[in-house]
């Protein structure tokens, strides 16, 4: 607690003794106030296609507060979001690093859920041919 900066410490006590949660723009504000004490700051968020796609864009602005200083983000997602590329297009030097399942990846990943449900060898077959045509790297 004594290595908080103390206009973060006043706050969280403030908080504390109300018994209420920071809302994110304060918390945006103490990440920003916290990352002057170092010399690199790095926030990493995972997922941001499974939250909602209003939260998702309350997210998102604050990214972009964050990200107009020293701080890095490191974001995962799934591509298939157009507000999420359309968002991170917007942003200077931001690199994309696209990651793809390999088939041989996913038929062993079937095999083995497939194995551990006793789902059968007709089923196991019909899953692996079904899903890896659809998957398509994904």
């Amino acid at each position: 607690m004594n290595d908080l900066i103390p206009e973060v410490r006043t706050l969280y006590r403030q908080r504390r003794g109300r018994g209420t949660a920071l809302d994110l723009s304060e918390l945006v504000d103490c990440i920003i106030l916290s990352s002057t004490s170092f010399s690199s700051t790095y926030i990493i968020l995972d997922a941001l296609d499974a939250i909602e796609k209003r939260q998702r864009q309350r997210l998102l602005d604050s990214i972009h507060q964050l990200s107009d200083g020293s701080i890095k983000v490191f974001a995962t997602g799934r591509p298939n979001l157009q507000d999420l590329n359309e968002f991170f297009r917007s942003i200077p030097n931001v690199m994309e690093i696209l990651i793809r399942a390999h088939i041989h990846d996913l038929k062993n990943y079937i095999s083995r859920e497939a194995s551990q449900r006793n789902l059968g060898e007709k089923m196991k077959d019909k899953l692996m041919d079904k899903l890896s045509i659809q998957a398509d790297g994904v």
